[in-house]
């Protein structure tokens, strides 16, 4: 063990077991509850997140299109110019 290591763990508060009150059936119950709706949020963000990417898509191809009509208008003017 490193000498950093060894300080470390010499500083770290010690908890006594004692002190530490158990878990209830209802504290249980409401930690996996709050972990199930994190993992929830986290694919209701994760789809989110793709369709986004789905739109932004969408929106770059519409975009080289107008691009492209515009150059085409331009060029019908300038040749009936």
């Amino acid at each position: 063990m490193s000498d950093a290591m060894k300080k470390l763990s010499e500083n770290m508060p010690t908890i006594e077991q004692s002190k530490v009150p158990a878990l209830k059936t209802k504290d249980i119950d409401a930690r996996n509850f709050l972990l199930s709706l994190i993992k929830s949020y986290r694919q209701t963000i994760n789809a989110v997140m793709v369709h986004l990417q789905e739109i932004y898509n969408i929106l770059l191809i519409q975009r080289d299109f107008l691009d492209k009509l515009k150059s085409a208008i331009l060029d019908l003017t300038e040749e009936l110019a």
